[in-house]
């Protein structure tokens, strides 16, 4: 055993932020063996579970070579590691040795086993007598390094290595050995995250080594992550009082709270019965309960403050249109006898009657729901057709009075024969506002509408060089909002630019470089196809999000997401951060998926993704 030297700087004061001990958490690691010039691809998972206070780590197939176990404890700043190991041929033995310990300084040694075996299982004289001999194992921190991870990302690790050198006492002569390196163990250990890379190098012969690695693809800390957790299929609840664990097939919409998802879908049972299924998922794609309801009708669904709302077009009540909130708690259980709260949709000002609510939009912006509607009045005169906007509570009553954003007039005819003249396309809340995009016939021009709970109404319109109007996003912000498109198609790229302005208060763009809207690209975002197929979207804070699923012809299974920050300025002149979301692990490598739906947190991505009658979620924690 060499003597150790003097130990260095300090690197990491704590050494357990670089061995974090979580019961359930996960690491998952793409491997490479390489011996002769010929590689191996493997993969393994490590996990730790809490039994009776202690703390196991399993890993499944540690340097392709199966399943492996140790016990992990922490005590004042040293982690410790206790593991049975097969140290010779004929026999296993435990061994607890300091893993990392506080503070942990370059070029700390420790000594992890020196030892002396009295038979070590092999004959290496050939007198039909096994040898003896000795075996030391230690352990010293080499320094600071920066690894690359399996998603190209960069973290600074400290590297350990371990070094077992053996020396074997011939019972022919009772000479020895010249002691020799039989195997070195490099591990790189990240703050926060713990294991990131491990190398395993072993001389097969005078010439030549195996050296297999295994560097970290994804870390499922429960509260905290990196990379990409594999998917899973979602499944009823494991204690669910019908059909536990049996799989969901289908969302048709997904709702996001700050700490969870709510998904509804369809859902057939065991027996053939037919239902909406109203499931609860953590923020680690886990179903924690579903709720089965008989014969609930499509309809919308919000989050609005700590419970699910359910918005649902009524009969029409004398001369009013209506619509009923139907009320769950946040993870989709109805109270029990719990009557649907009335929204009253009274009929236009000089009308008689409502007669019918074809088009509307929900948006929340705290305690308040917003409806914008288009709504179909009837008189003597004839048809009104108008846009309005009012605020409502989680009761539905109202909390301002309507306000009118566009108003038509039709002579006396058949419904059917009428045409509304507009079409509502988004309407968006935030700040005390609500922003509505729409288009009216023949304009050929986007036009937007402010309306705040006072009802100061400020109105605009663009002329948008875009092949794909009716595909622009208007998005609220803190600060105003944000127009976001995808510009003309490139007739030999036969791609689209997205593009993006911020809008005052007063909905007017805010651009730095001086250029009109139809040069404000935005930077990093990933192009369109000839249809409308990205996605603009809130993230969190106050983020932006453009993304696009990619077609089969280019990487399928893959979500291509730019964000950028709506209180940073100009969205054309920001640097984009990145994020690419593979599905690849869905189905068959991603091809299969028919929809999708992308809930961000804080801290991660949620994505639920339908393929084949089967439904799976997918983590993606934040950079």
């Amino acid at each position: 055993m060499p003597a150790a030297p003097r130990p260095g700087a300090t690197l990491i004061a704590d050494a357990t932020v670089l061995r974090p001990l979580i019961d359930g958490a996960s690491w998952g690691y793409a491997g490479t063996d390489t011996l002769n010039g010929v590689s191996t691809s493997y993969s393994n998972t490590v996990s730790q579970v809490v039994s009776s206070g202690i703390l196991t780590e399993r890993a499944s197939n540690a340097f392709r070579d199966g399943v492996d176990s140790a016990t992990l404890s922490a005590s004042g700043g040293t982690v410790y590691s206790s593991a049975v190991a097969a140290l010779t041929g004929i026999s296993t033995h435990l061994i607890k040795y300091p893993e990392l310990r506080s503070p942990v300084r370059l070029n700390d040694q420790v000594t992890v086993l020196d030892q002396r075996f009295s038979d070590i299982g092999i004959d290496s004289d050939g007198d039909g007598k096994r040898e003896s001999g000795e075996l030391g194992i230690y352990r010293i921190v080499v320094g600071l390094e920066d690894v690359i991870m399996a998603n190209g990302a960069t973290r600074r690790a400290v590297r350990v290595d371990m070094f077992a050198i053996a020396r074997v006492t011939l019972s022919s002569t009772g000479g020895t050995s010249p002691a020799t390196q039989v195997a070195l163990q490099s591990t790189w250990y990240a703050e926060g995250i713990g294991v990131v890379k491990q190398r395993l190098t072993t001389p097969v012969s005078a010439t030549s080594n195996q050296v297999v690695e295994e560097v970290l693809t994804y870390f499922d800390g429960i509260t905290k992550g990196f990379g990409a957790v594999p998917a899973v299929q979602v499944r009823m609840a494991a204690d669910a009082a019908v059909d536990p664990d049996r799989p969901l097939e289908s969302a048709i919409s997904v709702v996001g709270f700050s700490d969870h998802a709510v998904l509804i879908g369809d859902f057939v049972g065991s027996q053939s019965t037919r239902s909406t299924a109203i499931s609860s998922v953590d923020k680690r794609g886990q179903v924690t309960r579903t709720s089965l309801y008989a014969g609930l009708q499509r309809s919308g669904f919000v989050a609005l403050g700590d419970r699910l709302l359910a918005v649902v077009t009524a009969d029409n009540m004398a001369s009013s249109c209506q619509f009923e909130l139907m009320h769950f708690d946040a993870h989709g259980v109805r109270a029990t006898g719990r009557a649907n709260s009335v929204i009253t949709i009274r009929p236009a000002l000089g009308q008689t009657l409502c007669s019918g609510v074809p088009q509307v939009r929900f948006a929340v912006d705290g305690s308040r729901l917003w409806v914008a509607m288009v709504r179909r009045s009837l008189s003597s005169s004839g048809w009104v057709t108008d846009l309005v906007v009012r605020p409502f509570d989680a009761e539905g009553n109202p909390l301002a009075d309507e306000t009118t954003v566009f108003s038509a007039n039709r002579l006396l005819s058949t419904v059917s024969a009428v045409s509304d003249g507009l079409t509502l396309q988004s309407a968006s809340a935030a700040g005390g506002k609500v922003v509505v995009g729409y288009l009216t016939d023949g304009s050929g021009k986007l036009k937007l509408a402010s309306v705040t709970d006072a009802g100061v109404v400020t109105r605009t319109e663009y002329a948008l060089a875009t092949a794909r109007l009716d595909a622009a996003a208007l998005l609220a912000t803190s600060k105003g909002a944000a127009l976001l498109w995808q510009g003309p198609e490139d007739p030999v790229l036969r791609v689209a630019p997205a593009r993006g302005a911020l809008l005052d208060v007063n909905l007017l763009p805010q651009l730095s470089s001086g250029n009109g809207l139809d040069a404000q690209n935005l930077p990093g975002a990933p192009t369109a196809c000839a249809g409308a197929c990205l996605q603009f979207m809130r993230g969190p804070g106050d983020s932006i999000w453009v993304g696009k699923a990619a077609l089969p012809s280019d990487a399928p299974g893959v979500l291509s997401f730019a964000s950028y920050n709506a209180s940073a300025g100009d969205l054309a002149a920001q640097s984009a951060s990145l994020a690419q979301f593979s599905l690849a692990d869905i189905d068959e490598r991603g091809q299969a998926i028919n929809q999708f739906h992308v809930i961000p947190f804080a801290d991660r991505t949620l994505v639920v993704a339908s393929a084949r009658n089967k439904l799976y979620t997918k983590v993606f924690w934040q950079p």
